[in-house]
């Protein structure tokens, strides 16, 4: 994905306020489950000891491991196995790799997010720092949506040049995990993306931020 320039216009938003962002809803609570509906269709990591899973027509859940293993490392081969009848948080299913058998100790549901709290990638047009950690992007056909980051995301206001990685793989941003910005110094260089993931080389580039929630700009 070609990183997105600033535009002049939008410039000049930088450390604005959030004013005319739409009423946040309460937030979405994710519903235990005592196992998932069928097989696991994709799995990613999202730290050593949470797993985002699509299983069961397209819904997703959030697996968490026991934070006595040695975790989940980034880039290993992982399978999630069990001695039961599918996997669930019953003691006897676990997430392996070469290095590490992780039960699964966990399972929630994460109900989808409201169509307005999502954008596609490919929409955006451009973008802005704002106070709080929060970026700001505009879409093509004039729509704009405010980022919330994780708060250690830093040095927004020196970003040059970003890249929206979608966790789901889906293309969309909707705060779910694995969606993430990475931002560069130089817009000629940008992250670039691999199977729905980040790849990050150039030692122009920050380290990616976690979206934690999307919120759409009334006005």
């Amino acid at each position: 994905m070609p990183a997105l320039p600033i535009l002049p216009l939008l410039s000049a938003l930088a450390f604005s306020s959030t004013a005319g962002l739409a009423t946040e809803s309460p937030p979405r609570k994710a519903v235990s489950v005592a196992c998932l509906p069928g097989p696991a269709q994709t799995a990613r990591r999202v730290d050593d000891w949470t797993l985002d899973v699509l299983a069961g027509e397209g819904r997703r859940f959030r697996i968490d491991l026991d934070r006595s293993c040695a975790g989940i490392k980034d880039a290993e081969p992982m399978q999630l196995a069990s001695t039961g009848d599918g996997v669930c948080a019953d003691g006897r299913a676990a997430a392996v790799t070469a290095g590490a058998i992780c039960p699964v100790i966990a399972i929630t549901e994460d109900p989808p997010a409201p169509a307005n709290r999502c954008f596609k990638t490919a929409r955006v047009r451009s973008f802005a720092a704002l106070r709080g950690n929060r970026l700001e992007v505009q879409l093509r056909g004039g729509s704009r949506h405010v980022l919330q980051l994780e708060a250690s995301c830093a040095q927004l206001d020196r970003f040059a040049a970003i890249s929206l990685v979608s966790g789901a793989a889906d293309g969309r941003i909707c705060g779910r995990p694995g969606d993430a910005v990475y931002g560069s110094l130089d817009d000629g260089v940008g992250a670039t993306l691999a199977g729905g993931f980040a790849r990050q080389f150039s030692g122009n580039d920050f380290q990616p931020c976690r979206i934690v929630e999307v919120l759409p700009v009334e006005g």
